[in-house]
């Protein structure tokens, strides 16, 4: 059944939708499904329906429209009374209409009536700029087609997070403006003000967008564009205080940015070192008092392209009558018990809430041998590296023994395709260990939240769905993981955190969450689940800080079940390229997208691991896999070649075969 539009109206800032006098209507809708890395359930409006005897007709305000289309891509508004759609002839449509910062039009799309929005665009040009050690300051000219006369102006400064994503930010700091007047504005910053929260790495691209605001919404995020007098003069360096430098740049995309560089202060260095049969001995040298000096070791824990200190290890300093200077016991150098290191650590001097790299005088060379610590079990080699810093490196060597297990894997075929017997896979996989469960594209956060106290008869909503996915969907509703765990004891538990780092999480109330997994995407649920709110991907450091807490009560509770030794975590990760029906390598498209979600995934890897620091680490991301076109289910940025999952078998059986520590 559908129904069909007389005509169309606009007056007082509604639309109104006329239907045939027989019409019966007794409720409206307007609708829209945003695909933005998934697609998202449908955000939907109630409508009024007015019936004046002569004619029906429904109410569409241009408020509710505006306010609610999206800001940076065209929006289809779906129409729906009574669950039916409706059906409008091309003499029916009005002509486009502007407002704000959107055009609005009606449309038929597969015959039936549509509203769509089109973001108006704007450009943001800079006209006037100066840095200096104090402040910045610049003037902007916009050009719009619409009136933004009095329009409230926010200059938002983001940062990158990671120089080579420009497209996606973290952190972020606002400044307003004021209004807009003549299409120009004017700004100031106070370079003292510039928050600390962007001095995370050594260098910190910042990118500074103009947002605009009027009486009933605000603009997508305006990158500034670079006018033709400053193209060759924006390049201005200067240092803002003792550690930092702000460098003004233009992008290839004929942008504003700022380099925002960490300095290095050379305050301690390493003027002795002993190595002994027993411990290292360190003498230092520090350029300023430092009050109650501390040495600290830190992990590198790869962050996509880069990698950040989590995890560290701190030993207290013992000033001399000359100098000051820390013994490293050899028994207990190595600070966990873990399965296979093979680490980076970096060393710095902690004086209260400052930390300077640590130096090493020109007259040490360390050797190049690797030696013996913990017993025998781990080594480590000293090294100094270009700049005069120093770098511990931790391995070590496993012994062999011999015994199949039994697995739980939680996460995703990342993980668990290597227990499947196809042929791409591991057809032997049986021989060496039995999967008792698995707990599929189930987030953390899903996991350590209540079950849904209302009744869902999910299986109305297996169509579609192949028995496996719908199984792993009634697991996630059932939320008895922990339960499964101790009835099974199994000898290992395999996690990949795939389902935390690019899905996102519904929750249906104030004690339940739900994983929004592809399983729960294609079905009619997904629109008709209560969706108290939606967390998903748009600010990664929003969404990494609230998810540190599930992972908290995750591991916690995980660990009264299973030694860390047990548990193993397979740091997955994506790939970009693929080969192809004829073996040739071809790039997947999106590829910001996806480097986007591996440094989240990166950054959930490395606190997990500076939660559970003894865990096994599954790590392939140096070995150079990619995808592949005859992946028996798809193909896909997730999904690799096939010896990938041979290797993680091989990897298995060494870690049973070589474990000295159960």
């Amino acid at each position: 059944m559908s129904l069909q539009t007389t005509k169309i109206g606009f007056t007082s800032n509604e639309w109104h939708i006329y239907l045939d006098k027989k019409a019966t209507v007794q409720s409206a809708i307007i609708f829209f499904k945003e695909r933005n890395e998934f697609l998202r359930p449908a955000r939907q409006f109630e409508l009024n329906v007015s019936d004046t005897g002569d004619e029906t007709y429904v109410s569409i305000p241009l408020e509710l429209i505006a306010k609610n289309a999206l800001l940076d891509r065209q929006t289809v508004w779906q129409i729906e009374l009574d669950g039916h759609k409706i059906q409008a002839s091309e003499d029916k449509l009005l002509e486009s209409f502007s407002n704000d910062f959107h055009s609005h039009e009606f449309s038929i799309q597969d015959g039936f009536l549509v509203l769509l929005s089109h973001p108006t665009p704007i450009h943001v040009y800079l006209t006037d700029f100066h840095l200096d050690a104090s402040e910045v300051r610049g003037k902007l000219q916009i050009e719009t087609t619409f009136d933004i006369s009095g329009y409230e102006a926010i200059l938002s400064v983001k940062k990158r997070i990671r120089p080579e994503l420009y497209l996606f930010h973290g952190y972020s700091q606002n400044f307003k403006l004021g209004n807009v007047a003549n299409n120009q504005l004017s700004f100031e910053i106070d370079t003292e003000v510039l928050s600390d929260d962007f001095l995370v790495d050594e260098t910190n691209n910042l990118d500074p967008v103009l947002i605009l605001q009027s009486s009933v919404t605000k603009s997508a995020p305006l990158f500034i564009e670079v006018s033709e007098a400053l193209k060759d003069k924006l390049s201005v360096k200067k240092q803002i205080k003792s550690d930092r430098t702000l460098q003004s740049y233009r992008t290839g995309s004929n942008r504003l940015s700022f380099y925002l560089l960490k300095e290095s202060e050379k305050v301690a260095t390493l003027t002795e070192f002993k190595n002994s049969e027993q411990a290292f001995l360190l003498t230092f040298a520090f350029e300023t008092q430092l009050d109650e000096p501390t040495l600290v070791i830190k992990r590198q824990d790869k962050k996509f392209s880069t990698f950040e200190h989590v995890t560290e290890m701190a030993f207290s300093i013992k000033k001399r009558f000359k100098n000051y200077s820390v013994k490293l016991k050899k028994s207990a150098l190595y600070p966990f018990h873990s399965y296979n290191p093979d680490e980076n650590w970096d060393m710095f001097i902690r004086s209260g809430s400052k930390e300077y790299p640590l130096f090493v005088s020109e007259s040490i060379q360390f050797s190049k041998d690797y030696i013996r610590i913990n017993n025998n079990q781990y080594q480590v080699r000293w090294r100094k590296k270009a700049d005069s810093t120093i770098r511990l490196r931790f391995v070590s060597a496993p012994i062999l023994k011999a015994k199949p297990k039994k697995l739980v894997v939680m996460g995703t075929c990342f993980s668990r395709n290597a227990f499947n017997s196809d042929p791409f896979f591991n057809p032997d996989y049986k021989s060496f260990f039995s999967v008792m469960y698995t707990q599929m594209h189930t987030s953390l956060i899903s996991a350590m939240t209540n079950r849904y106290n209302q009744p869902l008869k999910l299986k109305n909503y297996a169509s579609g769905l192949t028995k496996a996915e719908f199984g792993f969907l009634e697991d996630e509703f059932r939320k008895d993981l922990f339960d499964r765990l101790r009835k099974i004891k199994p000898d290992y538990f395999i996690i990949d955190l795939y389902p935390d780092a690019i899905r996102p999480v519904i929750w249906l109330d104030d004690q339940t969450a739900i994983t929004f997994s592809y399983f729960l995407e294609q079905t009619k649920l997904a629109d008709e689940l209560p969706c108290h709110r939606l967390m998903d991907h748009s600010n990664d450091d929003a969404f990494f800080e609230e998810w540190t807490h599930y992972a908290d009560l995750f591991i916690a509770e995980i660990k009264k079940i299973i030694p860390e030794e047990r548990i193993i975590l397979n740091k997955g990760g994506f790939t970009l390229t693929y080969y192809d029906e004829n073996h040739n390598i071809k790039s997947y498209p999106y590829q910001m997208g996806i480097q986007k979600a591996q440094f989240l995934w990166d950054r959930m890897n490395n606190y997990f691991l500076s939660q559970a620091p003894n865990v096994r680490v599954i790590d392939f991301s140096n070995k150079g896999y990619i995808g592949d076109y005859y992946y028996p289910f798809g193909h896909s940025f997730s999904h690799f070649e096939s010896d990938y999952y041979k290797d993680f078998l091989k990897e298995m059986i060494y870690i049973d075969q070589t474990d000295s520590f159960l």
